[in-house]
């Protein structure tokens, strides 16, 4: 029972863990709840700090390693005496009481994040285009083999990279790209909205178990 709780508060933690991550300000791509009055910082008033997410993790922790206290009781002579289990008189309340707050928190934290799909679209437009390579070495290889393709592609990439040249244009100036693949091709190619993999998929599986 307590590793259950412990694998429930460690999943809410890899979630909140993740905001937290997003939240920096040179990703900025989720945030925590945030009402005027909560303070991040004693010292500097312009920071809004995920406490929710880090209360999460943190207690998370302590639940986690209840999960493991606990499994030292399964280990006891004979019928277990009391050194077995006057620890899981303490651990099991805790690790309830503590669970029950993690997922209090996980709920507000999901129920009101803040999402900045300006900046998810800005991040993913960062590296110019080069973070959409494979699906371009995938349409390449349909004409020239997957090893050609990514030799191809490979050497464009690191041109582009060390240029600062947008890889739309770096594969266009290239024949061995722009004698198989049209522009339009490519802009389609290069459109992270249309890469997705089975994204869709999940959360219409997710919705639909609601």
């Amino acid at each position: 029972f307590v590793s259950l709780l412990g694998a429930v508060s460690a999943t809410c933690a890899k979630m909140a863990k993740e905001v937290i991550n997003l939240q920096k300000t040179e990703i900025g791509e989720l945030a925590e709840p945030f009402a005027m009055g909560k303070i991040g910082s004693s010292t500097m008033p312009q920071k809004r700090n995920p406490h929710l997410c880090e209360a999460v993790v943190g207690l998370s922790k302590i639940i986690r390693y209840y999960a493991a206290l606990s499994l030292e009781g399964m280990v006891e002579e004979h019928e277990r005496d009391m050194g077995a289990w006057l620890p899981e008189w303490e651990i099991v309340p805790r690790a309830c009481i503590l669970t029950s707050g993690v997922l209090k928190h996980s709920k507000g934290i999901l129920k009101d994040l803040v999402v900045n799909e300006g900046r998810m679209r800005a991040n993913l437009d960062f590296l110019k285009g080069l973070l959409l390579s494979e699906p371009v070495m995938f349409a390449l290889a349909e004409k020239v083999g997957h090893q050609a393709a990514h030799k191809i592609v490979y050497e464009i990439c690191m041109r582009a990279h060390d240029s600062g040249q947008h890889f739309k244009e770096a594969l266009m100036a290239d024949s061995r790209v722009s004698s198989q693949l049209s522009g339009e091709k490519i802009n389609q190619l290069l459109d992270p909205e249309k890469y997705t993999g089975y994204s869709k998929e999940f959360v219409d599986c997710l919705t639909s178990k609601k």
